[in-house]
């Protein structure tokens, strides 16, 4: 929906672009990171990616603390859940060796 008043993209719409860039961007991030990727648990290839945001607060000072974007990879076939931090993964050296 365009907004008449200022000329621009109603802000829904521009935020749901930058959500399909910034999810595109973190495709292509696990793409190249695990370029065999198979599931943990079942060895599918098929994969839903979620994005979230992580608030954790540590209970001792010593585990330090994490707030930040996470990447989920959700196997289509049983369903299992692997977790990546995107900061993390994003910045790793690619491909990133699992043998």
């Amino acid at each position: 929906m365009v907004d008449q008043s200022s000329g621009g993209t109603d802000a829904g719409e521009r935020e749901a672009r930058e959500t399909d860039a910034s999810l595109v961007d973190m495709a292509k991030a696990v793409d190249v990171a695990f370029p065999k990727l198979r599931c943990l648990r079942c060895g599918s290839e098929s994969f839903y990616l979620i994005a979230s945001r992580i608030f954790e607060a540590a209970q001792r000072p010593s585990l330090g603390a994490f707030n930040g974007d996470a990447v989920d990879l959700v196997c289509q076939r049983c369903g299992m859940i692997e977790r990546h931090l995107w900061k993390i993964l994003r910045d790793a050296a690619k491909p990133i060796d699992t043998d």
